[in-house]
């Protein structure tokens, strides 16, 4: 369980990437019922259900390739691909710990 207020520091990607991602996902549902005749389908097969899932997410995915750059600076601003030979230490940033009180040394043991 994760605290209210908490995802963010927690969970980063989830508000940086996952959050605008459930979005285009949900975009991507919407616009493909739509395109649906009505009364096409009342009741969904498991494989329709595999055919409408395939078709939201690759256009999510489409959507999110186009923002390539909105993951990258997530992994950036979360230190999540920082080098691990202590050379950029000084990027990483925990919301109220001022840098000088974060000791990584001997991390690997």
């Amino acid at each position: 369980m994760i605290p209210v207020g908490c995802t963010s520091l927690l969970q980063p990607l989830d508000t940086a990437v996952n959050k605008p991602f459930k979005g285009w996902l949900r975009e991507a549902t919407e616009d493909y019922l739509d395109s649906m005749s009505k009364g096409e389908v009342l009741k969904w097969t498991v494989s329709d259900c595999r055919i409408i899932t395939t078709h939201v997410v690759a256009a999510a995915t489409r959507k999110l390739s186009k923002n390539a750059e909105l993951v990258r600076k997530a992994f950036l601003k979360y230190e999540i691909n920082i080098y691990i030979d202590s050379s950029q230490d000084h990027l990483v940033k925990i919301k109220d710990i001022l840098n000088e009180l974060i000791n990584f040394t001997r991390w690997e043991l």
